[in-house]
């Protein structure tokens, strides 16, 4: 009876072990994934960023700020996330990561019944961007409103798009050409639609604030490799 309970405690005291461990083990691999991957990093060379890079050199005005990284509204929370968000000044230009979990495919089935959860090898949503601009610059009341005589909302395409995966998550490197930021701009925000129901008139599918005025600009340093692929790029 000793010598099994012996055994019995031993066996008990390695469990405990394996479970500490493995959550441990589990913790830290979810942490590794959730952080961005290489390949999603830095900003990707075009010839808008490229001419935009010989006119102004290591001088380019890069950008973001702090927002939501990822949907919260009840519908949609954690469906949808937007990181390494880069505001290119003189290049007119957003670079954004936009990303969503292996579980959002399986939301995407409940929400729009589909008959099976859809593959991970296809892009399933339709992403743009919408800029809103101050049109009665002299009055700040009106901002809020949707009276397009107040505010300008125009809504930009993707010019581009690198895609990534893992075992988490699926990844997108977007760019947008054409995004001006000054004075007058007053949000910029990310609209999510399915693919299979797009219709801008209605609500999107999830929705990510990338610029508010009324918050601090944070810069972004682009590493040396970064800027000679800029410099270096061709067509």
């Amino acid at each position: 009876m000793k010598i099994a309970g012996k055994i019995l405690k031993w066996f008990f005291h390695a469990l405990c072990l394996v479970v500490v461990f493995g959550t441990i083990g589990l913790s830290l691999w979810r942490i590794f994934m959730l952080g961005t991957p290489n390949e999603m990093k830095g900003v990707q060379p075009n010839e808008t960023l490229r001419k935009a890079y010989w006119e102004n050199g290591e001088k380019l005005t890069v950008f973001y700020q702090e927002q939501n990284s990822l949907t919260r509204a009840e519908e949609n929370a954690g469906y949808f996330g937007a990181i390494e968000v880069c505001f290119i000044e003189e290049a007119d230009q957003l670079q954004v990561v936009f990303r969503h979990n292996v579980s959002t495919l399986k939301h995407l089935k409940e929400d729009y019944s589909l008959a099976e959860v859809p593959s991970r090898s296809e892009n399933h949503f339709d992403v743009t961007v919408v800029v809103g601009t101050d049109l009665t610059p002299d009055n700040k009341e009106d901002n809020n409103g949707n009276d397009p005589a107040c505010v300008s909302m125009v809504r930009y395409y993707p010019s581009s798009c690198t895609e990534y995966q893992n075992s988490l998550y699926n990844y997108y490197k977007l760019t947008f050409d054409g995004v001006s930021i000054d004075d007058l701009t007053l949000v910029v925000y990310m609209d999510v639609y399915y693919k299979g129901d797009v219709n801008y008139d209605k609500k999107p599918y999830g929705t990510l604030c990338l610029y508010d005025y009324g918050l601090k600009r944070i810069e972004r340093k682009l590493s040396d490799s970064n800027l000679s692929a800029i410099a270096t790029f061709e067509n």
